[in-house]
């Protein structure tokens, strides 16, 4: 099947990894990614819909959510190209969380209660803030503090660093973290195996919000809170997006009253894939064109049992900025059973890899049990290094 993959990060990098053995097409791409994929002719984002439908794409799969509030989906779609991602329209959910938080009460989706702010007096302490736009996985903090919130309120608010938006404060919810992504098709979904993605820097969960500094993975995650969240969270999502088809992942809390949502992503989950696809064996192109195509086709995918645990490396700059182009050592002693996906990283004129951008690496090791998991993604995590590398080590041990 000739397939266009969208993006350059570990998703993608996980995604034509997972679908290698098809006639991979890659934009914009990474190196990473063009070891497995071809790119396309040189073209903007405009042009991109009508080069693919030039060369005969029979499943445009989209990564980022950038594109989708572009329309990129859309585009595809009146191109008659099938494509695996939400209308500009149904990608609100995630790139307007004013219409999200909405969205919930109106459907009565557990959530947490909120407030737009307008004047930084209105904030109290602790609560979560939240940029109401898209920012790149920095526009929400946990402020425990009422100087933490003035700070976060006083960069979205007044020095605009994230653009032009809308503040929410939300009451801080206790509990365990979950992702849960779907597959979506007119109405029909699909579970994936659930992740739990370490989001703040620092152990502990402690430091400033990141894209994700490693994610665990497994079918038998939290499954005794699985009834609970497909009745109230899931099903009633699902039925509010009639034409919806794509990914949606659903940030939950496992709170003391029940699961409630923190956040929707309109597309998979970035490095939530890293360690989802390990888990999936099938016919995967297959039943991700017949999802763009509007059916949901479980049979043709398979669940692995067992666990697999992702650790990132990142730059000392992030999440603040990237990094600088310095060499990556010990990529070659890593053993074959260690998947390597590539976030932000380049290769040089002499063949080595070097650094580019904020999250660099991601390891995922799989086991039978997540204790071994972790065990094997951290020794291999031991052989990266670069300088001014940042890593998380309790991925895999907190809040089990």
């Amino acid at each position: 099947m000739r397939i266009s993959v969208i993006g350059q990060g570990g998703r993608e990098h996980a995604l034509v990894r997972a679908l290698h053995g098809n006639e991979l097409f890659a934009w914009p791409g990474s190196d990473a990614i063009f070891e497995l994929a071809r790119p396309f002719p040189a073209c903007d984002l405009a042009a991109l819909p009508a080069v693919m439908k030039k060369m005969r794409i029979e499943l445009c799969i989209v990564g980022p959510e950038a594109y989708l509030d572009k329309g990129l989906a859309d585009r595809c779609r009146a191109k008659g190209i099938p494509v695996l991602g939400p209308s500009q329209k149904d990608a609100r959910l995630e790139t307007d969380k004013v219409f999200a938080k909405r969205f919930m009460a109106r459907h009565r989706i557990p959530a947490a209660p909120y407030k737009i702010i307008t004047d930084v007096e209105d904030i109290k302490a602790p609560c979560v803030l939240k940029f109401s736009r898209l920012a790149g996985g920095k526009g929400t903090c946990v402020c425990r503090t009422i100087l933490e919130a003035r700070r976060f309120a006083q960069k979205a608010m007044v020095e605009k660093v994230f653009g032009d938006g809308q503040l929410i404060a939300e009451s801080l919810l206790t509990g365990r973290e979950l992702s849960v992504i779907c597959t979506i098709a007119e109405g029909e979904y699909h579970i994936l195996p659930p992740a739990r993605d370490y989001k703040p820097l620092r152990d502990g969960d402690r430091g400033p919000n990141t894209g994700g500094m490693g994610t665990v993975a497994s079918r038998d995650l939290e499954k005794n809170s699985m009834a609970d969240i497909e009745a109230l969270i899931i099903r009633p999502t699902v039925a509010a997006l009639r034409h919806y088809r794509g990914f949606l992942y659903f940030g939950l809390m496992l709170t003391p009253d029940g699961p409630q949502v923190l956040e929707y992503n309109c597309r998979m989950g970035d490095p939530e894939a890293q360690a989802m696809f390990p888990l999936i064996k099938g016919s995967l192109a297959e039943y991700f064109r017949q999802a763009a195509e509007g059916f949901i086709n479980r049979e043709l995918v398979r669940f692995s049992p067992g666990w697999t645990v992702c650790v990132t490396a990142a730059a000392g700059k992030y999440p603040q900025g990237i990094a600088e182009s310095l060499f990556i050592q010990g990529l070659e002693k890593i053993s074959g059973d260690i998947m390597i996906y590539h976030a932000g990283s380049r290769r040089a004129a002499n063949g080595k890899w070097r650094t580019n951008g904020g999250r660099i690496i991601g390891l995922t090791a799989k086991s039978a049990d997540l204790a071994t998991a972790r065990e094997h993604a951290y020794a291999a995590l031991q052989y990266i290094q670069f300088k001014g590398m940042q890593f998380r080590t309790d991925i895999g041990k907190l809040h089990f």
